[in-house]
């Protein structure tokens, strides 16, 4: 699913769960259903990729009735996590891989109603495969949508999955990045040339275009979202344009910032004269795009944070500052 890969986001929403990413929305969004789970659900591993509006204590409780039914759910993430950009859900496919899951669990929560979305995991950084198979389960009531979860399951297939975790396993680390990060920009953006992978839609390529103009003189093409790294660098691309899209606290936790519990963040935002502050919700959505080097991962984020809540924005502050601090 080259949406993953993609820069650029579309906005579908899951009717009735507002607390859907747009990207999980993209992610779950062509898949078909199915009225009985997954052969194997109860001899394989599978990870939970939860929102945040579920509790520590619905967690607790949904393990439990995991161990119960021999859903052997080895781990726990934040779905918006896993999500964030194309490097991150990157790294969490190889963790996956690392550790033999084979489904999904997507435990979505709005307005007191709880949903559950089991489908296989594709082994690739699509997570899913293209028209796969999903079994939803839904209900007001967390433990009544467990129980039919533990009904449906325990007489229909045959449990394999005994050594089990008593409790979520959480807070598991991931390495997000595989070579060294900088705040900084590199000056060899500006020599060799630069991969930038197409949105969704031709305005908004348009759109990308005009900024990336606006800003350093960059030996810049457009290529296909889904290209992968390894065929950029074999045509010569040294530099890729990435983002994060999550939290501005997740955000900045992801791509290594140090960690401080504050209710705002202050961006650094491109104006008319310059640049100025912009006081911005811990909670809220936003952008943050940085230049990583392919063939070695690392990755440049600039020397200020400049995060904002629209995708033109971030970029725009990126590239100013960018321009601002590399001279010709």
């Amino acid at each position: 699913m080259k949406y993953l890969l993609c820069l650029w986001l579309y906005s579908v929403p899951l009717v009735g769960f507002a607390q859907t990413s747009p990207e999980e929305a993209g992610l779950l969004g062509g898949l078909s259903s199915s009225v009985t789970a997954p052969d194997g659900l109860l001899a394989k591993r599978a990870v939970v990729l939860y929102q945040l509006a579920y509790t520590e204590e619905e967690l607790n409780q949904m393990q439990t009735f995991f161990q119960q039914t021999g859903i052997d759910a080895i781990a726990y993430f934040e779905t918006d996590r896993v999500l964030a950009g194309p490097d991150l859900t990157k790294a969490f496919a190889d963790y996956f891989n690392t550790r033999n899951v084979s489904f999904f669990v997507f435990a979505q929560k709005e307005s007191g109603r709880f949903r559950l979305v089991i489908t296989p995991f594709s082994k690739t950084v699509d997570l899913i495969a293209k028209g796969a198979s999903q079994w939803v389960m839904e209900n007001t009531s967390l433990r009544e949508l467990l129980q039919n979860v533990y009904r449906s399951l325990v007489s229909s297939q045959k449990r394999q999955n005994f050594l089990i975790n008593d409790l979520p396993e959480r807070d598991i680390p991931v390495k997000n990045f595989t070579g060294r990060r900088y705040e900084s920009f590199s000056k060899e953006a500006t020599y060799f040339k630069v991969a930038i992978p197409r949105m969704a839609l031709a305005d908004d390529n348009q759109k990308l275009e005009e900024l990336l103009r606006q800003g350093p003189a960059l030996k810049f093409d457009l290529v296909p979202a889904g290209m992968s790294e390894r065929e950029l660098n074999n045509r010569g691309y040294i530099f890729i344009l990435r983002f994060v899209r999550a939290k501005g606290s997740v955000a900045k936790e992801i791509l290594g910032y140090e960690k401080k519990v504050e209710q705002t963040y202050a961006s650094m935002v491109s104006s008319p004269d310059g640049f100025e502050l912009k006081t911005l919700p811990a909670t809220e959505s936003v952008f943050k795009f940085y230049f990583k080097h392919i063939e070695y991962g690392n990755i440049y984020l600039g020397t200020r944070w400049d995060a904002d809540t629209s995708w033109e924005s971030a970029l725009h502050n990126h590239l100013q500052a960018m321009k601002a601090e590399i001279k010709p």
